[in-house]
């Protein structure tokens, strides 16, 4: 526990103190003040919204914030796996600590920071809504709250899980970005597709398409992008939302351990080829 700390404690601390947090923590603070500060813009997301349920709006903050941090985060884990592989240094790290540190470490080391991010955002959003525009239609509820969080939380994680297997066969940094854009490309497509449910008027019936989103919202991340927007937008149930959290957590289980599997085997793998095999 204490070496996992360690790396988590190395991994928040080399990332919280560069330019790239103080720029991800401002950008969605500073779209949120020109929005409610520019009349035009306000006056546009007010046209925008007026025919949707403020749950909709809220439900629709979700998978814009879960896709937006996925993305940031895909790609701090991909150069951290990607320098395990190209690096000769880490095997210094490896003797001292298993693989399978190594990786839990980083990874409670990025949620720490991932939380203390959102909590800057959530306090932003309060004071920018209430102080100057008074935006409060709907106040969420304790459940809606723990559910917000907890799908961005989730969707998180497992971006990064499917980043770390996908980066472990990368054997040059300068194809680090091949690790990122696979999850960049699903998850923005589930955003996408959240989005556009979120501003369809009208609830969904049962028939194919409903069994094939319920499918769909037992993948893990997909789900958790996917499902808030189904759920408060398109009349899902309660019971569709928690079979969707249980497919995610059981899948999800298989996918962790198959990550770390593939990330203790490979991470001291080096080859002397620079080139993705994949290509």
């Amino acid at each position: 526990m204490n070496k996992i700390l360690i790396v988590a404690k190395y991994t928040f601390m080399t990332n919280f103190t560069t330019k790239w947090f103080l720029v991800t923590t401002l950008i969605p603070i500073f779209t949120e003040f020109f929005i409610l500060h520019s009349n035009k813009m306000f006056n546009f997301f007010l046209l925008f919204t007026n025919h949707l349920n403020p749950k909709n709006v809220i439900a629709l903050v979700v998978p814009v914030i879960a896709a937006y941090f996925c993305i940031l985060y895909s790609s701090i884990i991909a150069n951290e796996v990607v320098n395990d592989r190209t690096t000769r240094i880490n095997e210094l790290l490896f003797a001292m600590s298993s693989a399978r540190i190594q990786l839990i470490g980083k990874i409670v080391g990025l949620y720490v920071l991932l939380i203390i991010q959102l909590a800057m955002l959530t306090v932003a959003t309060i004071f920018l809504t209430e102080w100057q525009r008074n935006l409060f239609l709907y106040v969420p509820t304790i459940f809606d709250a723990i559910y917000f969080t907890f799908n961005i939380l989730f969707a998180t994680f497992f971006g990064l899980i499917w980043t770390v297997q996908i980066a472990v066969c990368i054997d040059d940094n300068t194809q680090t970005a091949l690790a990122v854009i696979p999850v960049t490309l699903i998850y923005l497509q589930a955003a996408g597709l959240a989005f556009s449910f979120a501003l369809i008027p009208g609830k969904m019936s049962l028939g194919i398409a409903r069994i094939v989103l319920d499918c769909v919202g037992i993948i893990p991340g997909i789900g958790s992008i996917l499902m808030p927007v189904l759920y408060y937008a398109q009349n899902f149930s309660l019971i569709e939302v928690i079979v969707s959290v249980i497919g995610e957590i059981l899948i999800g289980k298989f996918l962790y351990k198959r990550a770390i599997k593939k990330y203790s085997v490979k991470a001291l793998d080096h080859s002397n080829k620079k080139t993705n095999k994949w290509i």
